[in-house]
């Protein structure tokens, strides 16, 4: 299946960032709309209340957390195995009646975080900041990987 999303709404901080060049680029022919400040997300919000039209919108947004985060599992009474998970995409443009994604996502658009340098350099940041702590990280819990 090949993605082409309805319409393509921007963060304006990341209007002029390389993967938000890039998006663009390739749908040249979708209707685009950078968010106001302030009220934008209310806007995206209203705009895809509905799942199937959410999922033909894609958001091009910053990612601002820290954005390696431990197993959603792990709790005290569990032994780590050092899973940690990656969302550089939320939602997933397929319609699985199976998939956990329907229920678990509170939005139905489909987003991707395109400051993917910075995401990497703070993952790659805390892998160096413990040399001796193996590492798994895995990218499905908020996408399909």
């Amino acid at each position: 299946m090949k993605y082409i999303p309805d319409q393509i709404f921007i963060e304006p901080e990341v209007e002029t960032s390389f993967y938000t060049q890039k998006v663009l680029s390739k749908f040249q022919d979708v209707q685009r709309r950078v968010l106001p400040q302030g009220d934008g997300l209310k806007l995206l919000e209203e705009t895809t209340r509905n799942l199937f039209k959410g999922k033909k919108t894609l958001f091009l947004k910053a990612f601002h957390a820290e954005p390696a985060k431990i197993c959603p599992g792990y709790s005290d009474q569990v032994l780590c195995c050092n899973y940690y998970v990656i969302n550089l995409i939320e939602n997933c443009p397929l319609e699985c009646s199976y998939c956990i994604l329907q229920a678990y996502l509170n939005k139905t658009n489909l987003t991707f975080h395109v400051n993917v340098e910075e995401i990497m350099r703070k993952t790659a940041e805390l892998v160096k900041s413990q040399p001796n702590r193996p590492f798994r990280i895995g990218t499905g819990e908020h996408s399909d990987s």
